[in-house]
């Protein structure tokens, strides 16, 4: 019989797998998310709820970091490259 650890973690392998996300195992996200101190890429912030997502290029497969649940599905998931350069260069121009 399996134990439980190594069964969720081949769930979480899975799903990674199935969404697109290559290669990434759970001992690598466990590398990433010490590497980047257990908070958010882009913010900063640590989880409050739900644990890191695994950002990556939905073209490409590739693994970018990991990134809060809020910078995943309400900032990288809605903006594009280009309208994120004109808010930089909007924020520059005003704020300068």
């Amino acid at each position: 019989m399996r134990s439980k650890p190594k069964a969720l973690a081949r769930a979480r392998e899975y799903g990674w797998e199935k969404r697109g996300i290559k290669g990434m195992t759970v001992e690598k996200y466990d590398a990433m998310l010490k590497s980047q101190k257990g908070k958010c890429a882009l913010c900063g912030n640590p989880p409050k709820k739900i644990r890191l997502s695994v950002d990556h290029n939905h073209k490409t497969g590739n693994i970018r970091g990991l990134l809060c649940y809020r910078c995943n599905r309400y900032v990288l998931g809605r903006l594009t490259l280009i309208q994120c350069k004109a808010m930089v260069d909007y924020l520059e121009k005003y704020d300068g």
